[in-house]
């Protein structure tokens, strides 16, 4: 499609074949070049510093999808300018002589936010005291650009979609629909892909939004852009007050290059706005960064999604060993303690380790400082090889108590440790008037474990 010469004296844009983002085999190389004047006229019209390639990678694609009604999704994080790249598409297509209309989906109050975009009759709730066209309405012909369209609220996203595949809505209390030509541009800061799968975001809306999408990098993904942004801003700062422009250490320059920039080129903004008003014709150091910017040489940089934590677990590899040995030390006294008393066989307590992996046991440790630990039920979770041993286990409930060593008691024999279990519940029990929560407190357990003794000993 061609566009010749446009309004306002501008620039025709280069003919295109059928794919807006692909040039006509024909004279490829010419067009090209007529193309990368137009991304250099237009990052001057919109005042954009850099020459980084994923920059200018971005415009291009914003020039090449301009003439056709494709829908575009621009993603980046905030502070990257989105803005400027949907102002772009719009002034290089044919709708530049109409409306642009700019909708922040995420400043919009949830009650109103269907009567602000699809507008509403007069009547149809209580402070609609005249009729009122929404933004749909009001950039028909034109282009209307929602920034934070992931914000927008499931029910939204199906009227949304209704303006997409019609051209039509309805205002709020009519029940005639209402047509309008816009062309869409939206932008967000959030994984769209990612608010599909969890549900957040419509995925036939998401394909009708992205028929082409443009990511702006972000500051710190074109650290070679950093000093010619930083002279762009104190240029424009002492132009306009007259003061003396502040000057950068080259240590200064190099903090400045490595810095995460979270805010981005608005961040990039702000400190220069702050050293041109108290520090004008100073010298930036290190030192004097640091104050503005405390993250400067150290900045926490979130772990990527999908990439491995590095973290050294041998220490608790270590500890996780002793215990286990400890365990198993333990088990072995405990058989040759119930063989002692001429118990019955007892019961198996699995102590290699790929048992304990995948098995629950009771293990009992004692002479622990006069004091008996009983762990009940031991849940050990079921790991990927790889990961072993990271967290064998955890004892979810643990009990302390005091055992007194009489010669009485050995006298009068040794009672079955079921038996002594079974008489302190019902003690307990007993001494709390059958109020379960302040025997297991008593008893040093947790009420559901209580729960399950009681229907083991039968004293429900």
């Amino acid at each position: 499609m061609a566009i010749n010469n446009t309004p306002g004296g501008r620039r025709a844009l280069p003919t295109l074949g059928d794919d807006p983002l692909t040039p006509t085999r024909r004279s490829a190389s010419h067009k090209m070049t007529d193309l990368e004047q137009l991304v250099q006229d237009e990052m001057r019209r919109k005042q954009i510093i850099g020459k980084s390639k994923a920059l200018l990678m971005a415009i291009e694609r914003a020039i090449r999808v301009a003439p056709s009604d494709t829908g575009v999704l621009i993603t980046g994080e905030n502070g990257t300018g989105k803005e400027n790249l949907a102002r772009i598409i719009h002034d290089n297509s044919s709708r530049r002589t109409k409306k642009y209309v700019t909708v922040n989906c995420g400043a919009l109050p949830e009650g109103t936010i269907n009567s602000e975009l699809f507008g509403h009759k007069k009547g149809s709730f209580t402070s609609a005291d005249t009729d009122h066209a929404g933004f749909f309405e009001k950039a028909d012909g034109g282009t209307i650009f929602l920034d934070e369209v992931a914000d927008l609220p499931l029910p939204i996203q199906v009227l949304l979609l209704r303006v997409i595949e019609y051209g039509e809505f309805y205002r709020m209390g009519e029940t005639t629909p209402r047509k309008t030509n816009v062309r869409i541009i939206a932008a967000t800061n959030r994984d769209m892909r990612r608010a599909v799968e969890e549900g957040k975001f419509r995925e036939d809306l998401f394909y009708r939004l992205a028929g082409v999408q443009i990511k702006l990098p972000a500051l710190r993904e074109r650290s070679e852009d950093i000093r010619p942004l930083f002279d762009h801003f104190v240029d424009r700062y002492v132009n306009s007050t007259g003061t003396k422009a502040p000057r950068l250490a080259p240590d200064a320059l190099s903090a400045l290059e490595r810095y995460r920039w979270p805010g981005n080129v608005r961040e990039l903004l702000n400190l220069v706005n702050e050293l041109c008003s108290m520090e004008a014709g100073n010298l930036i150091t290190v030192e004097r960064l640091r104050v503005s910017l405390p993250d400067l040489e150290g900045p926490k940089v979130p772990v990527p999604i999908g990439s491995e934590a590095h973290y050294d677990y041998n220490q608790e590899r270590e500890i996780i060993f002793h215990f286990i040995k400890q365990l198993h030390d333990e088990v072995d006294e405990l058989k040759e303690m119930i063989e002692a008393v001429g118990s019955s066989e007892p019961p198996h307590v699995s102590t290699r380790l790929d048992e304990l992996q995948r098995q629950p046991h009771r293990l009992t440790m004692s002479s622990l400082d006069g004091a008996t630990v009983h762990y009940d039920d031991i849940a050990v979770q079921d790991f990927p090889a790889d990961d072993m041993p990271q967290d064998l286990g955890h004892a979810t409930e643990v009990r302390h108590e005091e055992v007194a060593h009489h010669d009485a008691d050995i006298r009068g024999g040794i009672k079955p440790l079921d038996e002594l279990k079974r008489r302190s519940i019902e003690e307990a029990l007993n001494e709390f008037d059958g109020n379960r929560r302040k025997a297991a407190e008593a008893l040093g357990i947790s009420e559901r474990t209580l729960y399950r003794k009681i229907k083991q000993y039968g004293l429900e």
